[in-house]
């Protein structure tokens, strides 16, 4: 079995972040009414803030930069939501 390569600590705790999120009754369904594009460059932009606090506190080498996906395709978006944020999570823990 090929070892998966490690995922950043920031993307880590902004995928725990979603979990709880999903796991709550009343915001999955606010957060399932946000365009998938809008949705994707939410979470980029958790990402990236939570990777600024993770950099000045020398947790991590550099903090990440968010993409802008809201211009992407429902389609598109849908599957990057699903490849970065929410595909193989038990995997990288």
């Amino acid at each position: 079995m090929d070892k998966k390569e490690e995922v950043p600590l920031d993307l880590v705790i902004v995928r725990s972040l979603i979990i709880d999120i999903y796991g709550r009754m009343g915001l999955e369904q606010k957060f399932k009414s946000i365009s998938p594009g809008q949705l994707a460059s939410l979470y980029e932009e958790w990402q990236e803030r939570v990777s600024i606090e993770l950099h000045h506190k020398g947790k991590i080498d550099k903090p990440y930069k968010a993409k802008d996906l809201r211009n992407l395709s429902d389609y598109e978006a849908q599957a990057y939501l699903y490849d970065k944020f929410v595909c193989d999570y038990d995997d990288y823990r």
